[in-house]
């Protein structure tokens, strides 16, 4: 059995809440590849859950592992405390802003603080986005002026290192590729719900912009650097536990009015066929069940990017390839070094304050991005060439198209 296939039937146990069932003997190195696999996936915690009690040689070893998954853990709680506690103070405040991803995708987990997030967003109205941003002040947050080059949300931290991601919009605004993407919630506000964690009840998006949000959200990764499988779990499970709330003929016109379906189904064919999850109102459905499609590609792609497309910088430089074929722009790559001021980070800060040093700025952007570290290598950017292109295939596969009008 591949490395992959045996991650996969280790994922299958864990978020079916059941012990994993060891078919044939696993060796010393093929447990390495699957804590690695796992940690690029952020899923450690789940998977070394299962795969320490079924660990045949010395535990020991396991040693340096396990403190990594008991520190992801703990902090996945102190987290989780963290903004139900900010969460109680934005309602003292007369505040209902929407909390989304994060712990309302943890909460669909058998074990949930064993699903660890890297941030928490928050949903906030124009109207109440200062009102927040005070109360997320006064609990020891300030914004991350490092990250913060985007219109859409604001990043903030506190001494701890919490990160919350406080929104304006869910898709980027000043991007037209994203129009019709925050055009399908609206009406967002108005049709919110409240689901139940840790006791404390917390508003969300309704079940079926929820679920639409995910695909859409996972879809926005694997058409820049790629999509991790953990995004897939987040998926699959809440629409296994929200089934019946779920309005799936408003999903797929949802996932149609942007060329999503294919991918969407994709998804729902790995849940069945690798995952255990079998949502049967989807699969029976007069829309959905019309469509068909190779869910095997997706995969294959899913597992070798990691969570975000971050496992190296062949994948990371191969997004402005893929994505630029998406959008139709064959200057992809000369607008991803030439930008304007407002697009470069900090390292460029001269150029923000100092347009007239913009020039100099592209030059030092392209050299970084041909010689620095890794990409020093010419091979590693003929490789991303590569990558990009077998990606912009799947979007011909998958039928994802330019959205923009």
């Amino acid at each position: 059995m591949s490395i992959n296939l045996l991650f996969l039937d280790v994922l299958n146990a864990a978020i079916n809440n059941r012990e994993f069932d060891v078919k044939s003997p696993i060796s010393l190195s093929e447990y390495v590849q699957l804590f690695n696999l796992a940690e690029k996936h952020k899923l450690l915690p789940l998977i070394f859950d299962k795969l320490y009690a079924t660990y045949p040689y010395d535990k020991s070893n396991l040693n340096e592992v396990k403190s990594r998954v008991r520190f992801l853990f703990y902090r996945q709680i102190e987290k989780t405390e963290c903004i139900l506690s900010l969460y109680k103070d934005f309602e003292a405040e007369n505040i209902s802003p929407m909390i989304f991803k994060g712990i309302v995708c943890s909460y669909v987990y058998p074990k949930p603080d064993l699903r660890i997030s890297s941030d928490e967003d928050i949903l906030v109205s124009e109207n109440d986005f200062e009102k927040c941003v005070k109360v997320l002040n006064h609990n020891g947050f300030t914004p991350d002026d490092t990250v913060n080059d985007c219109e859409n949300h604001l990043v903030f931290r506190n001494s701890d290192l919490i990160t919350i991601e406080l929104h304006k919009k869910l898709f980027i605004r000043d991007e037209s590729f994203y129009k019709s993407h925050n055009d399908l919630f609206g009406n967002v506000y108005d049709n919110g719900v409240f689901v139940n964690i840790n006791f404390v009840d917390v508003r969300t998006f309704n079940y079926t912009e929820n679920l639409l949000y995910l695909i859409l959200h996972s879809l926005k990764h694997f058409t820049g650097r790629g999509v991790g499988i953990r995004q897939f779990c987040d998926i699959i499970l809440f629409a296994d536990k929200y089934e019946t709330y779920i309005d799936w003929d408003k999903l797929y016109s949802g996932c149609v009015s942007l060329n999503a379906q294919y991918y969407a189904a994709a998804i729902f064919k790995i849940g069945k066929n690798y995952l255990g999850k079998d949502i049967e109102i989807f699969h029976s459905n007069k829309n959905w069940s019309k469509i068909e499609t190779d869910e095997t590609l997706l995969l294959d792609d899913v597992l070798s990017s990691g969570i975000y497309g971050k496992v190296s910088d062949s994948q990371t430089l191969s997004s402005v390839f893929s994505f630029s074929t998406l959008k139709n722009d064959n200057n992809g790559i000369m607008k991803k070094i030439f930008c304007s001021s407002k697009n470069l980070n900090e390292k460029y800060a001269y150029a923000k304050k100092y347009p007239i040093l913009l020039p100099i700025a592209w030059v030092h952007r392209f050299f970084f991005l041909m010689t620095g570290k890794e990409r020093q290598k010419v091979s590693v950017v003929i490789e991303s060439m590569h990558i990009g292109k077998r990606r912009s295939k799947l979007f011909e596969i998958y039928k994802i198209k330019n959205n923009t009008p």
